[in-house]
């Protein structure tokens, strides 16, 4: 009762029902290695309009926006991380003592239904497309998306479902229970603007990549403020050199629209979401090339109000 209490409230006052429609156009084609992108889309010709939904009610702290649908999603969320972390905890020594250490597999899977449970409680309907893209369970590749915000990893943990760690900012790790999960689980963090701590990360990220893990790196390095696509670092793609691992870039679409850069949890449910796999490459031959790759698809999306 309580839960469609706050639904009710929040659909009252972030205007979910202001006929916003969402368009994705978009045409999968076959194509090849010689081809620059690996999909080919319809083009619209409206560019991509990074509007942020109407968070109606709310409190501001420290700048950002919070309204009861965000302490809706942030208490679900905490919920089952809780529910979750005594499983974790033994797990892991488990992996240990049964020579798993390295992978921690079963994490893996677990921070998959999790972040996938979550989701569906709070009500997003995301899509995938590509799924013929992806590679094998058992394959080693580097996953690079495009960042607008922290959801970025609860929609590609739990839609995107393959075993993989994540290159995450040091201030993940000290969110309560989450930031422990993550750490059993062997992800990687980084200080921000720290030499010493960035040259550890890409140490360890390298490590888990021969040790047989999939890693997801967000090439831009850090969120897009306004939505939109920002210039790549190169990290993501020297650890692809080092270690041969195949890169598979993912565009992320229409998420900022819930949680722009001005809120601190997410201010509606998370409607038309998509998640694009796109084919994979072998050979790194430059930035640019990948980050066609990513935002030639978000480019197709309309957004009407």
């Amino acid at each position: 009762l309580m839960m469609i209490f706050i639904m009710l409230i929040s659909y009252n006052t972030n205007g979910f029902f202001q006929q916003k429609i969402f368009t994705l156009q978009s045409k999968v084609i076959s194509t090849n290695r010689s081809q620059l992108n690996a999909f080919s889309l319809v083009q619209s010709s409206d560019s991509v309009r990074s509007t942020s939904a109407d968070p109606g009610f709310h409190i501001n702290i420290k700048g950002k926006a919070l309204n009861l649908w965000g302490i809706y999603c942030a208490i679900v969320t905490f919920s089952i991380a809780v529910l979750v972390l005594p499983a974790f905890s033994l797990l892991s020594v488990i992996c240990d003592l049964t020579g798993n250490g390295k992978k921690r597999r079963i994490l893996d899977w677990i921070v998959h239904y999790w972040a996938k449970f979550s989701i569906y409680l709070t009500l997003g309907n995301p899509k995938i497309l590509g799924r013929e893209n992806m590679p094998s369970i058992n394959e080693t590749v580097i996953y690079v998306p495009n960042h607008t915000s922290f959801l970025d990893i609860l929609y590609l943990s739990g839609f995107v479902p393959r075993p993989c760690k994540y290159l995450s900012k040091a201030e993940i790790a000290k969110i309560p229970v989450i930031g422990q999960c993550m750490s059993l689980a062997k992800h990687v963090f980084l200080k921000r603007d720290d030499l010493v701590s960035t040259l550890e990360a890409t140490s360890q990220s390298i490590q888990r990549l021969k040790d047989g893990n999939s890693m997801v790196l967000f090439a831009e390095g850090t969120r897009s403020l306004d939505g939109r696509l920002k210039a790549f670092k190169k990290g993501a793609f020297q650890i692809a050199r080092e270690t041969g691992a195949k890169i598979v870039p993912v565009s992320i679409g229409n998420l900022y629209h819930w949680m722009p850069n001005s809120a601190l949890l997410p201010l509606a449910p998370m409607r038309f979401v998509y998640r694009l796999v796109h084919y994979y490459i072998y050979n790194i031959i430059n930035l640019q090339e990948i980050h066609i790759y990513i935002s030639i698809h978000l480019s197709t999306l309309r957004v009407k109000q």
